[in-house]
């Protein structure tokens, strides 16, 4: 990262490129880090930065709560495919009724999201994976509706499908909105 000097250019897009090169990877702490640095000039040529910056950030925080929503309910409908009690509600006997290559092939598949879905944006190792994550829980619970229509318990498939829109808006915004980026590896120069 280029470290903003004094006088820096109150031009936007010189900005952007000294907090990280690119819009999509400054934060609003870099943001502001550089604006300090740079004086009042740069505040008064390109306020929008911090609108910009403050809006990511909030973005930031409900795709975490998605995420997180989302992977406690996944975690725990993946371990139920697994260890089914005998005395599950009747709104979820429909659980009895899959074949046990089914449950298990949807269990790895709900298991596998949930940790998709925080591993990879809590390590910052490889966070392109909760986009797929998010994909891939869109596609299952597609598939749960289908497969509840198909049974006709069409009272459950509100949920599959309000599942899916938020794993979907999870997808959506960590591709788009506010990606997550990658854990940079520190630079070994001058720690010899």
């Amino acid at each position: 990262m280029v470290q903003p000097t004094t006088g820096s250019s109150s031009d936007p897009a010189q900005i952007v490129r000294q907090v990280g090169g690119t819009a999509g990877s400054c934060s609003y702490g870099q943001l502001r880090a550089v604006v300090a640095e740079a004086g009042e000039g740069i505040a008064a040529a390109a306020p929008w930065l911090y609108g910009w910056a403050r809006q990511r950030s909030y973005m930031h925080r409900i795709l975490w709560v998605f995420q997180l929503i989302l992977a406690i309910v996944f975690l725990g409908q993946g371990i139920l495919k697994f260890a089914a009690p005998d005395n599950l509600p009747e709104a979820m006997s429909w659980l009895y009724d899959m074949s046990p290559g089914l449950k298990a092939l949807v269990g790895v598949a709900e298991l596998a999201a949930a940790i998709g879905l925080i591993l990879p944006a809590v390590t910052r190792i490889r966070p392109e994976l909760v986009v797929w994550a998010a994909a891939g829980l869109v596609v299952t619970m597609v598939g749960a509706a289908v497969w509840h229509a198909g049974r006709d318990e069409m009272a459950l498939i509100p949920g599959n499908l309000i599942l899916a829109a938020m794993a979907a808006f999870v997808g959506y915004g960590r591709w788009k909105l506010a990606p997550l980026t990658s854990a940079r590896p520190q630079s070994l120069e001058g720690r010899v």
